[in-house]
């Protein structure tokens, strides 16, 4: 990861400047479980439990440290759909729910 960010973080910066966007780095995990918690940092994960739901589709439940739940949703639930669109993404995961 230190690679890709570069010495002072100069990769991102030029890579925010090329694309005129903001640019988050998330260290990638062969289990979702480790993914997931990864892309919730730096709220403190208890535990991430993977199961199917009756329709057939992946959903995650996290808990978090209760003082922590404000930081792992984000303003207007940003960390949380990022998590979700990085869970998709690789691993098929429908949903993510607090708990």
């Amino acid at each position: 990861m230190g690679l890709a960010i570069g010495k002072g973080g100069i990769n991102i910066k030029r890579l925010k400047n090329i694309l005129n966007k903001n640019i988050e780095v998330v260290e990638y995990a062969d289990d979702p479980e480790t993914l997931i918690k990864h892309a919730l940092a730096p709220a403190r994960v208890k535990s991430v439990k993977i199961t199917k739901t009756p329709d057939g589709q992946k959903a995650a439940y996290v808990t978090v440290e209760p003082q922590d739940k404000g930081i792992a949703i984000g303003k207007d639930g940003k960390n949380i759909l990022k998590a979700k669109l990085i869970a998709k993404r690789y691993f098929d995961i429908e949903k993510i729910v607090m708990i």
